[in-house]
């Protein structure tokens, strides 16, 4: 099977928020069923930023993340709300603390721009299916 057919397999796979509520609970609370598949809404994936000008070519960079969602959890019976994407790889690439870095920097931008709302915390997580172990 090819790289891009499991890459789309997957991330078909985790727009089921039952699925992506347990790859959740699993990286970020060990297990434990705190986000709850309704509690999960996707969000638009794609993000945007103006480029500054370089020798007149000015423009904007544009990312894609596989999957993002807006949770809530409860903490001391406040309701806190954060973004978590999930990024699907079949392969090992040194590059990934990067573009995770870019994907979440996109998004901590776009919130910045929302007038009169916080910034809520954006986390990333990174999913390998590949078949040799992750360097």
């Amino acid at each position: 099977m090819k790289r891009n057919d499991i890459d789309g397999m997957t991330r078909e796979l985790l727009k089921d928020t039952n699925e992506a509520a347990a790859i959740i609970n699993l990286a970020l609370f060990n297990g434990r069923q705190v986000i709850r598949a309704g509690n999960l809404c996707p969000m638009d994936t794609m993000s945007y930023i103006e480029r500054l000008p370089n020798g007149g070519n000015a423009g904007f960079m544009r990312r894609c993340r596989d999957l993002l969602y807006k949770s809530v959890v409860q903490v001391d019976g406040d309701r806190r709300y954060f973004l978590v994407g999930i990024e699907n790889q079949t392969r090992s690439d040194s590059f990934m603390p990067l573009r995770v870095l870019t994907y979440d920097i996109l998004q901590y931008n776009e919130q910045i721009h929302e007038k009169g709302k916080g910034l809520l915390p954006v986390v990333t997580i990174v999913v390998h299916y590949g078949p040799d172990p992750w360097k």
